[in-house]
């Protein structure tokens, strides 16, 4: 007998993501894979981003809301959370 559920396959789950007009900077509870966010997102976990590599995220999130930070790095906030034992991270567009 099988007991395996039958839920949608990750990469389904990111091929809608992918499809939807979402703007950078939102920002999304994630239940999915804690180590590899959707293509598209990086985690909110306190980690810090080159401006380079995300110009788009930083403009909206920094340089649009007039905050005076450093034009070669930034952080993004933690914002992991458990709850009853359940890993529960943010991600962001970029």
């Amino acid at each position: 007998m099988d007991n395996q559920l039958n839920l949608p396959f990750q990469e389904e789950r990111e091929d809608i993501l992918s499809r939807i007009n979402i703007p950078v900077g939102a920002a999304f509870l994630w239940m999915g894979d804690p180590l590899n966010p959707p293509e598209g997102y990086i985690f909110a976990d306190g980690s810090r981003y080159p401006v380079q590599a995300y110009r788009a995220l930083y403009d909206s999130l920094f340089r649009n809301n007039q905050l005076d930070y450093d034009d070669r790095y930034f952080e993004l906030p933690d914002l992991d959370q458990t709850i009853d034992s359940f890993v529960v991270k943010v991600i962001v567009r970029i």
